[in-house]
């Protein structure tokens, strides 16, 4: 009975018919941000701008002045301004202020990042290269020369056997590839051309001018690099004598590197307190890599492997450039400060070539472009 009133409820109710109207789907944050942005566009049209309010997409300034072409973006604008405030602020302090202006300008860790990475790539090859046509008496000086930067106890066999290896590289490679291996160590003197212009505010050189310089300086690294360890020695004099031979041919090499890559637009005299801190620096560095080197080296190959010991000579190589960079710079800010521009014979800051403030007409007041 009860399946029977059931089965006639079912019955007596009857179909659907058409089908239920269809919901339109929701609209998305997107389409819903999109449609209040138009209609507050065109609740714009035809009223006044009011104050603070942005100008319109194709409406001129409203200051009335066109903006000029290549002008940068209003943020980069906006973080040039607070830069140049930071500098001004400063550059009204102490030498310290200075100082480190000049080390933000010349960018220490990117600059000496690409020092050693050049040297890494460019200046290593070149020596294993040039070992290959020297005589055995040049081999030895070579690897003593790694001695005396690394240490005694250092893990240097595989580059003492690169070093000292027979001429069999050199009848693959030829004198062509010498060359052209030492043209393109070039790049470790363009790297190191680029931080001391950019110390001193001065424009990039002319390749032209400045080619020969590169390879001549190339060469004059080369020898001293050769002669390290009768620096050092003295040549015969005792460890006391070579320590003052080392910091006075330190000094002699900064002072005529920079003068050389520069092109002499500084004089010799603004260039000395550089060339004595680089020198003093570089000095101090060296005696002092023999002992740190050899533990962390053999601790690097054991934990990491071959990859290990490149790491950490990396690393070394990275914290000698910052060495050269900070020196460099710092010399500059001390031939520029205090009674030293009228001793040394400075010329005014930004004003060393005769142009503008950085060598360039129309540059006045722009820090060198440190990508350049």
């Amino acid at each position: 009975m009860r399946e029977g009133k059931r089965e006639g409820k079912r019955e007596e109710t009857p179909p659907r018919e058409g089908k239920r109207e269809e919901t339109p789907p929701r609209e998305g944050m997107f389409a819903r941000r999109r449609k209040l942005v138009s209609a507050g566009n065109s609740s714009r049209e035809g009223r006044p701008p009011r104050e603070g309010e942005p100008p319109r997409e194709g409406e001129p300034p409203r200051d009335g002045k066109p903006p000029r072409e290549g002008s940068p973006p209003r943020g980069e604008t906006f973080a040039r301004r607070w830069r140049a405030l930071a500098e001004s602020k400063l550059q009204g302090t102490p030498v310290v202020g200075r100082v480190l202006v000049r080390l933000s300008r010349v960018n220490t860790m990117e600059a000496a990042a690409r020092l050693a990475a050049q040297t890494f790539l460019a200046a290593l090859p070149l020596l294993i290269v040039v070992s290959t046509f020297a005589p055995q008496g040049v081999k030895d000086l070579l690897a003593d020369a790694v001695h005396s930067f690394l240490g005694d106890k250092a893990p240097t066999d595989d580059v003492e056997q690169a070093l000292t290896a027979d001429g069999e590289l050199g009848s693959s490679v030829g004198a062509a590839g010498v060359i052209v291996m030492l043209i393109s160590a070039t790049a470790l003197s363009r790297a190191l051309q680029r931080v001391c212009e950019r110390c001193w505010d001065l424009p990039k050189g002319s390749a032209r001018l400045t080619a020969w310089r590169w390879l001549v300086w190339i060469l004059g690294w080369l020898c001293v690099f050769l002669f390290q360890t009768a620096i050092r020695q003295g040549f015969g004099g005792g460890a006391v004598v070579g320590l003052l031979v080392s910091v006075v041919a330190s000094v002699a090499l900064w002072w005529w590197t920079q003068h050389l890559l520069l092109g002499a637009r500084i004089g010799w005299a603004p260039l000395l307190p550089g060339a004595v801190l680089a020198g003093v620096g570089m000095t101090a560095f060296t005696y002092a890599s023999p002992l740190v080197m050899p533990q962390a080296l053999q601790q690097s190959q054991a934990h990491y492997g071959p990859i290990g010991y490149v790491f950490t000579f990396l690393s070394w190589l990275i914290a000698g450039c910052c060495v050269i960079v900070v020196c460099v710079a710092v010399g500059q800010v001390v031939a520029t400060s205090g009674p030293f521009p009228a001793w040394l014979g400075t010329p005014p800051q930004g004003h060393a070539d005769g142009s503008g403030p950085t060598g360039d007409p129309g540059t006045e007041g722009k820090p060198p472009d440190p990508d350049t």
